[in-house]
């Protein structure tokens, strides 16, 4: 099957394998609210960072080398099994040991358990990171959704009944666990690849050549993706950061799966197309303003209909998160534009450069945070908006010199989607206003506002021929993107 074949068949799979994993999870949630305490979800958000953290030690990095790699054989994959093992039950041992000194550092000693608890995924999720790593490398997204959905169904009527019952916050550390436990289980038995007593020294070391570099920039992000629920956790009461966990994990829904979606169809074509610069300069740009077409409009609805949205969906008492998810919806417009031409220096092989800008992006956060923690949680929000933004220039000059996707470039490309953005914002402002004057209930605000954005969107869009428009349409209508072969009109 020829590349572009490959990518037309499994953009839709992949995007299916994200919105409906993203989408269980976030009507789970919703019912979560309704039955544990902001104070519970603040527990969790507390404790992702050394979780996340974990998870990266686990695997080093090498499982993004296997899936640069060209050919890899069974050595390659055996090699990084082994070891992928071997350092899940350090991992694990280390987080158990360090468990206490967590808990004393937020002054909660429930975290304790939470933490070693939650922690024995690693573990199992070990046993079958080579084989999942092996289903990206093939684009078997269609595989990935059969094994992932019925693991979060299952996992999710766990939670669901021990929320329902009081459990609190172990409703959500027994819901993961579960969930890592069947889809460990379902991929060692349903994929084609086993490993064999082969652990070749001269294996591990070239992958971990590599992925070493990688794992360092994915720790860093670890703590900066959650930087905000340490700093928050510390300084603020726990119930602060639950408001902030769910006012980010509403934020993620669209960014998660829309970014998520094509970013993993994009590393494995652009590592298969590396050699050719022009078509993947043209794929990049293609599947970067597709990204923004989509993901922009939703996070400007997102704004405005920030407060019936949080009322409909977790009910009032989570309005305290309303600033907050405004704020990181911004944050949310941004977030493509400053990662995903990360992925391109990844595949260039420039994992040096991807640490040093990954450093560098982090130093802003930093600057940021030291500029107006003493302000209040609103500022340090808005720090992370200033951070990305300074963000996006600085990789932008790099992403010019290793593809020459100069910044005035990507800002010609960007402008009009920005721009009809811009106007259809201020045309959902106006209608929210009159909607609210007339006290119609939460849902009908949203669904009228929604729809308009939605048709005005569409038919302005139409109107002056885009041409994300029109892969839009060619997803929807034949259930496929070709960003391979197709040229720009």
């Amino acid at each position: 099957m020829s590349l572009g074949n490959i990518a037309r068949s499994n953009a839709l799979w992949s995007l299916l394998q994200q919105f409906s994993s993203q989408g269980i999870n976030f009507v789970v949630i919703i019912f979560m609210t309704r039955m544990i305490l902001p104070e519970d979800f603040g527990l969790m958000g507390m404790i992702y960072v050394f979780i996340s953290i974990g998870v990266v030690l686990l695997e080093g990095g090498m499982t993004e080398s296997l899936i640069r790699t060209k050919d890899p054989d069974t050595h390659d994959f055996s090699s990084v099994f082994y070891v992928n093992l071997i350092s899940s039950i350090a991992v694990y041992a280390l987080v158990y040991v360090s468990a206490p000194f967590i808990a004393k550092f937020y002054d909660q000693e429930v975290l304790t358990n939470i933490i070693r608890v939650f922690s024995l995924t690693f573990v199992i999720s070990a046993f079958t990171a080579v084989q999942n790593a092996i289903l990206v490398k093939e684009l078997r997204f269609k595989r990935q959704i059969a094994i992932v959905i019925p693991a979060l169904i299952i996992s999710s009527i766990v939670g669901l009944t021990m929320a329902y019952h009081g459990y609190g916050v172990w409703s959500l550390v027994y819901m993961a666990l579960v969930k890592a436990f069947l889809i460990s289980v379902q991929l060692w038995f349903y994929a084609s690849w086993k490993p064999t007593l082969s652990l070749q020294w001269g294996r591990v070391k070239h992958h971990f050549s590599f992925g070493y570099k990688i794992a360092l920039m994915e720790i860093l992000n670890s703590i900066f993706a959650n930087i905000f629920n340490i700093f928050i956790g510390k300084n603020f009461a726990v119930a602060q950061v639950g408001y902030y966990t769910q006012a980010n994990t509403l934020k993620q829904v669209p960014v998660s799966n829309i970014y998520g979606a094509i970013n993993k169809v994009a590393y494995p074509i652009f590592s298969s197309i590396q050699d050719d610069a022009e078509k993947m300069l043209t794929v990049y740009r293609r599947m970067l303003l597709l990204m923004m077409f989509v993901l922009t409009p939703i996070m400007v609805c997102l704004i405005i209909l920030a407060a019936p949205a949080i009322t409909f969906l977790f009910t009032e008492k989570w309005l305290p998160a309303l600033p907050y998810l405004q704020i990181l919806c911004f944050a949310g417009i941004l977030h493509p534009l400053v990662v995903f031409n990360m992925v391109i220096f990844k595949v260039k092989g420039r994992s040096d450069l991807y640490l040093y800008l990954g450093f560098i992006n982090k130093l802003f956060i930093v600057i940021g945070i030291i500029a107006t923690f003493k302000v209040g949680i609103i500022a340090l929000l808005w720090s992370q908006v200033a951070a990305y933004f300074v963000s996006f220039l600085l990789n932008s000059f790099y992403l010019s010199r290793v593809m020459g996707y100069h910044f005035l470039k990507q800002l010609a490309d960007l402008i009009p989607i920005l721009l009809l953005n811009v106007f259809v914002g201020a045309v959902l402002y106006y209608v929210y206003g009159l909607l609210t004057s007339y006290g119609l209930g939460n849902f009908t605000v949203l669904l009228i506002g929604t729809t308009v954005s939605v048709l005005l969107y569409i038919v302005l869009s139409k109107m002056f021929k885009m041409n994300e428009l029109i892969d839009l349409r060619s997803m929807v209508a034949h259930r496929s993107i070709n960003f391979v072969n197709r040229r720009d009109q």
